[in-house]
């Protein structure tokens, strides 16, 4: 909106979930083009279209792939304290007729800083969903160093409310991401050390405290109760 011939106002991508609403209601309307597969919709960004296309995936499950091209995906701290920091000196006067960079202060004013009100900027922050998608992915390709760090950053931005889906089952089912994220955990900790099942075991636990019908967490501390059980056999 507000771009080229688009109606509406131009209120930028970082500070309003605005063009996040127009992209999927794009969505919506490609769906019904007779050229279009509906099931295989993807998105590429590059810049704020990656900002933009981090949220729309969080938000939407019809959007089966996406691509970020060198993305504004930082955290919210560090977009508001390190990005396009004016120069040094002397706080110029902002300028009334200028819109551009103003959700900054527009937010500030609103909802406090983010030392203020931590709570706040991370729930509007996909990130903890990016970190999962990027933990999950480095467990399969053995680079389980890689995951532990993404699955600690995810666990330090996850906030209340925040869910994640599974569809193993039939029926597929939503559990809370931290939970989610501690599941990885447990299985980042057995890949890493496998002389230490116990610790992965409580790891995952931790998952099970806060969902008790997670049904992969589940069968995960069956598969490793299962295999503690194979190893104090052979030890006998």
């Amino acid at each position: 909106r507000g771009h080229g011939d688009s109606e509406g106002v131009a209120t930028g991508g970082y500070g309003s979930p605005d063009y996040t609403v127009d992209v999927l209601n794009g969505v919506e309307a490609v769906k019904n083009l007779p050229s279009i597969d509906p099931t295989r919709i993807g998105m590429w960004g590059h810049s704020m279209g990656g900002h933009i296309t981090l949220r729309a995936m969080v938000v939407s499950g019809e959007i089966k792939a996406g691509v970020i091209w060198a993305g504004v995906v930082a955290s919210y701290p560090d977009l508001l304290a390190r990005w396009r920091r004016p120069a040094e000196g002397p706080t110029p006067t902002p300028d009334p007729a200028r819109t551009r960079g103003r959700w900054r202060l527009t937010m500030y004013e609103v909802y406090g800083t983010p030392e203020e009100n931590p709570t706040f900027w991370a729930s509007i922050s996909p990130n903890a969903y990016l970190a999962y998608e990027l933990a999950d992915l480095k467990i399969q390709t053995g680079d389980n160093e890689g995951a532990m760090t993404d699955i600690e950053a995810g666990l330090s931005e996850v906030q209340e409310g925040m869910t994640y889906a599974f569809y193993e089952r039939q029926q597929p089912y939503e559990v809370s991401l931290r939970a989610a994220l501690l599941h990885l955990k447990g299985l980042a900790q057995y890949n890493t050390d496998r002389s230490n099942i116990d610790a992965a075991i409580a790891t995952i636990d931790e998952a099970l405290a806060i969902e008790p019908n997670f049904n992969l967490a589940s069968l995960s501390k069956q598969a490793l109760e299962s295999r503690k059980g194979s190893g104090e056999k052979k030890e006998e």
